[in-house]
């Protein structure tokens, strides 16, 4: 069975991460990525959904597609973390994670869907405070855009 091209790449954006040397075995791809706090992000949620669509036209028979793909980092912080210098220490390492996680896909074609490459990627809320204020939940989220050109059928 064919899926979407959106899922296809979801799917290897999720394969590439469980397959890089970040020690990462457990993204998975998402329709809706919410994770209790008491169970589930005890430890690492990596979480990949595909995001939205664009074509432009740039031919007669074919338009230029841009598909963004998000991942979510998610981790409670341990109980311990009650101060800056602790909180400090817990989300740095997830941060720099996000970093080499960003890394395996910058400016590059995507391996199992080598059609499409990384043109750009937003990190714009590189952690999200009210989630480690509120939630004692480390949040970070990344999307990568994936261009193609793809024909008109």
């Amino acid at each position: 069975m064919s899926s979407a091209v959106a899922i296809q790449l979801a799917d290897a954006v999720t394969a590439v991460i469980n397959g890089s040397s970040l020690g990462i075995t457990n993204a998975e791809r998402w329709y809706v990525p919410i994770h209790s706090v008491t169970t589930d992000l005890v430890t690492l949620q990596v979480s990949v959904a595909p995001r939205a669509l664009t074509a432009e036209f740039v031919a007669r028979r074919a338009d230029d597609f841009t598909y963004l793909v998000d991942i979510g980092l998610q981790q409670k912080l341990p109980n311990e973390a009650t101060n800056n210098d602790l909180i400090k220490q817990f989300c740095d390492p997830l941060m720099l994670l996000m970093e080499q996680i960003i890394d395996l896909f910058r400016g590059k074609n995507l391996e199992g869907a080598p059609y499409a490459q990384c043109m750009a990627v937003e990190n714009p809320f590189i952690y999200s405070p009210e989630h480690i204020d509120q939630e004692r939940v480390f949040t970070s989220v990344a999307t990568i855009h994936f261009k193609l050109v793809r024909p008109r059928t």
